[in-house]
């Protein structure tokens, strides 16, 4: 894999790294939810702004080992977008 997957959409309006429904973090983790679900666990809800001011974000990692975009813990999709207030990741397939 010689490229990351980027964030192409965030809905996730409460996290801090979210300006305008995109996603202002280097890189972010796709990890489980509280509810099982493949999620963002770079969201993080705090009264401040945080990332790059730009949005240029991309998966650095991928936890979920049954999505069928797993290729060694990195996302083989070429984005991802990031659905509702938890951030869940719409391009997981099951393997």
């Amino acid at each position: 894999m010689s490229n990351l997957a980027a964030v192409t959409n965030c809905s996730a309006t409460t996290c801090s790294f979210n300006t305008n429904s995109d996603c202002t973090a280097a890189a972010i983790t796709i990890g489980r939810s509280a509810d099982d679900r493949a999620a963002c666990t770079t969201f993080i809800s705090l009264n401040a702004s945080g990332g790059l001011g730009i949005a240029r974000s991309q998966v650095g990692a991928c936890q979920i080992t049954d999505c069928g975009h797993n290729n060694k813990l990195m996302c083989s999709a070429p984005n991802i977008s990031l659905n509702s207030a938890t951030a869940e990741c719409s391009s997981f397939v099951a393997a």
